[in-house]
């Protein structure tokens, strides 16, 4: 008897081709599991509630092995677990308003400098600050101050706002256009200002809009109705014509016969047969015939009038066509919000609430980085189509202007084809990539500012987000591009680098995923490399995608971890991982790092693509199924590519199976595709698989 086997699963998930045509050891699907060293399949771990946060803390950090979360409240908030730090992070305006508040709304970086924390928090009256130690850096205000604008205003909230799924924002100069993504379906749009201070003047966020929003409205016909009431059998008794706007509508008299319901529906044949030429329909109930106009004639239809003629003892009645309405195609709305004010003030706050979701920003918060980067003994920090740098050793020091130990920027828009903003950064290969949205420049960064000198742009490949750029060993750094998973990387035996394929085998899944997820949290999508095994996660909403990558294995595979819930944040520290959602903390294994599922949690499921035994044409009579495994494990078959909903159970198979009896294994088909489903407590594997069959007919 011909058996399939499949010796190992090191190839992982791979979605680059049909699943109709698969190849065997690949997998269509890897849901709460990783490929581990030897090809097997292992399951993960649960992630286990370990911490629940009270009100007003915002983050997750890690420093020395231990867990910080922040606040703008004067002491920690009640109830904050004994196991994790505070660290308030006090921003004030001074001459505010009370419009302005200072409370927390997000942290957008933080970064361990010389056993401190370098911190980028964000607040309600949309400013932004950088943080070391827990002392707001006032150098930042400088900074922001000389580059900020009514201009600068406008990108930053643009920015902001296109995290909201229903609208798509750009801008030009100072103005912000807000357009509706779905045509018909409206959004609310106001706009608050306030003064940081008492300026002579006020700013300004005027709204226009350009084009209103139009609902879809479905086309109805209009129509009218023909009554006989009357007649008797004999000749000339009939109806000899009958006109709906003058137009005719039968082509022959149509005489009284039997009934008034007989001749009835004698005459909507009549109407039906010739509506080729006059465009009409006709429907009979009992005594009364119901005439509808054509396509597309919509309310032009209406008051049309429906005329008969009768003669003999014919007696009918009509009503002239009516309800008819016109078809309107949905337009997206179109709204500008004008940025501006007799004057520019850095502490002015603009804000634009959309669908009742507010963006704030302050004039100088629309200047300030949100990311940053450690590197040779300074802090870099990307923002627009500058990367300005700290003094040497001194992380609050953006101003001295020594040449070669002190603060300055580079300038990238000279390097660049085009006009770059650029997000965040990572070490790559000895140098430092800096990553826009759809470029990546490359500098050689000295402790000694003279000896900074550019590398290497490289266009049409970027990030979505800062937070999912990850170095990866010495030469390697991960990102969440447009179209997938990429690595940036050194060509063999040359010193340039280029964006590698390393998830082309995903891309499908990844680019499915980010269309199901709303764009704020894609833009929040964050990376590590968890420290055990050197696997690399990405969250991007509830999902977490996970890249096994052990090259002396010849391992490259990708699967994912459904957390259930939007992961906020991910840390590690030197052995664990954790993640917050909301207001809770989970730890990956739990606190003694070896937590597996409980029954009926977090199954780990296992699907491969249709296989054909190298022999699709041919129909096979599935006899039999063994595997090794530990665990038990649900064991499936999908017998039609085209109707994936069509399956048969093989059983519940606990252990190793094979030198046991096999499991029967019914079907007849030209492929099929197993699923297999864990969800037993404890630790699960999946090792190899063995499918009998018997060979038949070709199709």
């Amino acid at each position: 008897m011909a058996y399939l086997a499949v010796n190992d699963f090191k190839y992982g998930m791979d979605r680059r081709r049909p699943r109709a045509v698969g190849i065997p050891g690949t997998l269509w699907r890897l849901q709460n599991g990783f490929i581990t060293r030897g090809g097997d399949i292992e399951r993960a771990k649960k992630f286990v509630a370990t911490h629940t946060l009270p009100e007003g803390t915002f983050g997750l950090a890690e420093l020395d092995d231990q867990l910080y979360v922040f606040g703008s409240a004067e002491t920690a908030p009640a109830g904050l677990p004994p196991d994790i730090q505070y660290q308030r992070l006090q921003a004030e305006i001074p001459g505010g308003t009370s419009e302005m508040s200072y409370d927390m709304r997000r942290i957008y970086d933080v970064k361990d400098f010389d056993g401190k924390l370098y911190v980028v928090a964000g607040y309600e009256n949309g400013s932004v600050h950088h943080y070391y130690d827990g002392t707001v850096i006032s150098d930042w205000d400088t900074l922001a101050e000389e580059t900020s604008s009514f201009g600068t205003v406008a990108q930053r909230l643009t920015r902001m706002i296109n995290d909201n799924p229903a609208v798509l924002a750009r801008h030009a100069g100072r103005r912000v256009f807000i357009e509706a993504k779905v045509p018909g379906v409206d959004f609310t749009l106001t706009t608050q200002t306030a003064s940081g201070d008492t300026p002579s003047s006020a700013p300004t966020a005027v709204i226009t809009i350009l084009r209103a929003n139009v609902v879809a409205v479905a086309e109805a016909k209009a129509s009218g109705t023909i009554q006989v009431t009357g007649g008797s059998v004999g000749p000339g008794n009939q109806i000899s014509a009958l006109t709906v706007n003058g137009a005719s509508i039968i082509s022959a008299p149509v005489l009284w016969s039997s009934s008034d319901e007989h001749t009835a529906n004698v005459l909507s044949i009549a109407i039906n047969n010739g509506a080729s030429v006059h465009g009409y329909d006709a429907t009979v109930a009992g005594d009364t015939v119901t005439i509808t106009a054509a396509e597309g004639l919509g309310a032009t239809a209406n008051g049309w009038v429906v005329a008969a003629t009768v003669e003999g003892t014919a007696a009918v009645g009509t009503t002239n066509m009516s309800g008819g309405v016109t078809t309107v195609n949905p337009v997206a709305k179109l709204a500008q919000v004008e940025i501006g004010g007799d004057t520019f003030g850095e502490n002015y706050m603009w804000r634009i609430t959309l669908n009742g979701i507010r963006y704030p920003t302050t004039g100088r918060a629309s200047r300030v980085a949100l990311s940053v980067l450690v590197h040779k003994q300074r802090i870099w920090a990307p923002i627009a189509h500058r990367i300005q740098y700290s003094k040497l050793n001194d992380p609050t020091n953006w101003s001295d202007a020594t040449a070669s130990s002190g603060a300055g920027y580079i300038g990238v828009s000279t390097q660049t084809n085009g006009k770059v903003d650029l997000l965040g950064a990572a070490e790559y290969n000895g140098k430092v990539a800096f990553f826009a949205r759809s470029t990546v420049v490359i500098y050689t960064l000295a402790a000694d500012a003279q000896n900074i000198q550019f590398a290497q742009a490289l266009e049409n490949t970027g990030t979505l987000a800062a937070g999912s750029i990850v170095s990866y060993g010495a030469n390697d750094v991960y990102y969440l591009d447009m179209s997938g998973v990429r690595s940036l990387r050194s060509r063999d035996g040359y010193d340039a680098a280029f964006a590698s394929d390393i998830g082309n085998a995903i891309d499908p899944y990844i680019q499915e995923l980010l269309g199901d997820t709303e764009d704020l949290e894609v833009g929040r999508a964050k990376s590590i490399v968890e420290g055990r095994d050197g696997r690399f996660f990405m969250a991007i909403g509830d999902q977490i995608v996970v890249l096994s990558y052990f090259p002396t294995s010849k391992i490259t595979a990708w699967s994912y971890l459904d957390v259930g819930a939007p992961v906020d944040e991910i840390v590690r520290t030197t052995q664990d991982v954790y993640l917050r959602s909301g207001n809770t903390i989970y730890t990956y294994g739990g606190a003694d790092r070896r937590a597996y599922p409980d029954d009926e949690e977090f199954p780990v499921v296992v699907e491969t693509p249709f296989l054909s035994a190298q022999d699709p044409a041919s129909m096979k009579q599935l006899r039999s199924y063994d595997h090794a495994a530990s665990n038990v494990w649900k064991v499936e078959v999908l017998v039609d590519p085209n109707d994936e909903t069509k399956t048969v159970e093989v059983g519940r198979l606990d252990g190793v199976t094979y030198g046991r009896e096999a499991a029967w294994m019914p079907g007849y088909v030209g492929v099929f595709a197993m699923r297999y489903t864990c969800d037993t407590a404890g630790y699960a594997s999946l090792s190899s698989t063995a499918t009998h069959f018997q060979g038949g007919e070709k199709q």
